[in-house]
């Protein structure tokens, strides 16, 4: 394959975030510059025309790897992966990441979404999604229990794209998707407990009684307290307030 010019580019200040970096490369490919199987300078040549640390652009290779843009193939180098062009469209990729201001917007957004997926949720279950739900709760059961918070991690994740799935609704599937590919962004960067993840799991126990229940109104209350509580608990852990007892270096519960 052969070497591309390199592009454009705005030197970074001393200041500023490697999110800058990321957003200037999600331009290249929303722009062509980059397509699939293509790939991207050296961490040294970028550091150099970017004006910053080679941790800088290895950290922003990293989110970009976070979001699925990019893979980077050991001994090779760092390729552009073939993407749905919906992800670069998404201006919440290159305007809302690593901003602490912009993490409650995320979550107030995200609030009404998945309190409308419950809302549907309850509304439209049958039996076999109920077993599907209490599947997913049996399995962070045992990955509590076993203190497999990565396994837990999944679990949750698959707990409430099940809740969006049974709500029949692709739009409000689909925009979940697209909070929970921002937050997995946030939360690296969090500190995890053990006492959250117990907590998040009694919360989905209640969430899904309500959907069994079919009561809408309480499934929507229920979700909504949930999803603030996660929004609390992140905001509080990248502003290093919490304590760190028990602390799970994993991903922690949506």
């Amino acid at each position: 394959m052969g070497h591309k010019q390199m592009p454009q580019i705005t030197r970074i200040g001393s200041n500023t975030k490697c999110d800058e970096v990321v957003q200037q490369v999600l331009g290249w490919i929303m722009h062509g510059i980059y397509k699939a199987g293509d790939r991207l300078p050296s961490e040294s040549i970028l550091a150099e025309r970017f004006g910053v640390s080679r941790i800088t652009i290895r950290e922003s290779f990293k989110m970009l790897t976070m979001m699925g843009v990019v893979s980077v193939r050991q001994g090779e180098g760092t390729f552009v992966n073939k993407l749905d062009t919906s992800v670069l469209l998404k201006p919440l990729f290159s305007t809302l990441l690593f901003d602490a201001a912009n993490i409650n917007e995320i979550y107030e957004a995200r609030i009404f979404v998945e309190m409308g997926t419950a809302t549907l949720a309850a509304r439209y279950r049958d039996d076999q999604d109920l077993q599907e739900l209490a599947d997913d709760i049996s399995k962070m059961d045992v990955a509590l229990k076993s203190l497999n918070p990565r396994a837990f991690t999944q679990y949750d994740h698959e707990f409430h794209y099940h809740i969006a799935r049974i709500s029949r609704n692709n739009v409000l599937l689909s925009t979940l998707a697209t909070f929970v590919d921002l937050i997995k962004v946030y939360r690296q960067q969090s500190i995890h407990t053990l006492q959250h993840m117990q907590e998040s799991h009694g919360r989905h126990h209640s969430i899904y009684n309500a959907i069994a229940a079919q009561d809408e109104e309480l499934a929507a209350k229920l979700m909504k307290e949930h999803v603030n509580s996660c929004k609390i608990q992140v905001m509080n852990s990248l502003n290093n307030n919490q304590d760190n007892d028990s602390q799970v270096n994993e991903p922690d519960s949506l």
